[in-house]
C-alpha cells in the first residue's frame, strides 16, 4: 500500500514537472533546448528503475506459495503414481542389466564382505558409501524382492544387502550410467542381474495378462491424449495423418525413440516401471501428452 502510494506521488511529480518543462522550452533559443533535453534524459532512466522496482515488489507479493513437496503447485499430479524403488534393474549400455538404485547410479559388492557382514568402513566408506535406508528396502516390482533383506552396520545404520551381500555406491560415479568402480583393485563389481533375480512378467504370469492400449496419431493430436496403465502393459502408436511423426519420451534416463513414422506405421513400447512418461512427437514438438504407469 505505502508503495503504491509513493509511486502514485512520484508520477504526479512527474508530470508536473515535464509539463512544467515543455511550456518552459517554448521561449528557449535552440541551444538551450539542447541542454534542457539533456537534463530531462539523465532523469528519465531514474524513473524507469523506480517502475521497475515497483512491479518486482508487486510480483513477489503475489506469487504462489511453493507446494509441500518443493515442486511448483500442480505437478504433483504428474507423479503421483510414481513410487520410488531403493533398488531397481537398469540396463546399462556397456554392462547389460545391472542395480542401480532409483536415480540410475550404479550399485556395488565388495568381495572381501561375508554374507551379512559389511568389512567396508572408514576410509573404505568413505570412497564406497554404503546404501542406508529408514524402514524397509524398497525393491522394483521386476526383482524378486524375497532376495533383499537388510544388515546392521557398526554405527546402527540399516544397509541393503542382495542376497547377505551389501550394496554400496562408488565416489567416483558421478552420473547415471556411470560404472568406474568396476573392477577397483580386483574386489569390487557391480552385480550383473540374471533372469532367475526377476519376477515373471505378466505376459508370463499365470495370475496377471499384460494388455496393450492403442494411441492413434490423426490431426496432429494424440488420441486418447493420456494413457493410464499398469505395469508391464504396452502402448502402441499407429500414425493416421498423411505426414511423418517421431514418438520421444525418456524413461529412467534412458532415451526412446520411434523411426520415422510414416502414414500407416506403428510404433510398440512396454512400460515395466511405475512412472509418469511425458512422450512427444520430435517433429511437432507442440505434440505432448502423457502415459501414467501405475502398479
Amino acid at each position: 500500500m505505502i508503495l503504491g502510494y509513493k509511486r502514485l506521488q512520484f508520477q504526479v511529480y512527474l508530470q508536473i514537472t515535464l509539463s512544467y518543462n515543455f511550456t518552459y522550452m517554448k521561449n528557449l533559443r535552440p541551444k538551450e533546448i539542447s541542454r534542457a533535453i539533456h537534463s530531462m534524459s539523465l532523469f528519465i532512466p531514474l524513473f524507469a528503475v523506480f517502475l521497475l522496482a515497483g512491479c518486482t515488489y508487486t510480483n513477489n507479493r503475489v506469487q504462489s506459495p511453493p507446494s509441500s513437496t518443493g515442486m511448483p503447485i500442480g505437478s504433483e499430479k504428474a507423479v503421483e503414481n510414481l513410487q520410488i524403488a531403493d533398488v531397481m534393474p537398469t540396463d546399462n549400455p556397456t554392462l547389460g542389466k545391472i542395480f542401480t538404485d532409483w536415480k540410475g547410479m550404479s550399485l556395488y559388492v565388495f568381495s572381501k564382505d561375508t554374507k551379512g557382514v559389511s568389512n567396508c568402513y572408514d576410509v573404505c566408506a568413505t570412497n564406497w558409501p554404503p546404501l542406508i535406508i529408514n524402514g524397509a528396502p524398497k525393491i522394483d516390482i521386476a526383482l524378486i524382492s524375497s532376495k533383499f533383506s537388510t544388515i546392521t552396520r557398526t554405527d546402527g545404520r540399516k544397509q541393503i544387502a542382495f542376497e547377505g551381500s551389501p550394496l554400496y555406491y562408488f565416489i567416483n560415479d558421478n552420473v547415471p550410467w556411470d560404472t568406474n568402480g568396476q573392477g577397483v583393485q580386483w574386489l569390487w563389481s557391480v552385480y550383473k542381474v540374471g533372469s532367475d533375480d526377476l519376477n515373471a512378467t505378466p505376459s508370463t504370469s499365470a495370475n496377471t495378462q499384460s494388455s496393450t492400449f492403442m494411441v492413434n496419431i490423426s490431426n496432429f493430436s494424440f488420441n486418447p491424449v493420456d494413457v493410464e496403465i499398469r505395469s508391464w502393459d504396452a502402448v502402441k502408436w499407429t500414425n493416421r495423418d498423411s505426414v511423418a511423426h517421431q514418438i520421444d519420451f525418456t524413461v529412467w534416463w534412458t532415451e526412446i525413440k520411434s523411426d520415422i513414422l510414416n502414414s500407416g506405421d506403428t510404433f510398440r513400447h512396454t512400460f515395466s516401471n511405475p512412472w509418469t512418461v511425458k512422450y512427444r512427437c520430435l517433429i511437432h514438438p507442440t505434440m505432448q501428452w502423457a502415459v501414467i504407469v501405475s502398479r
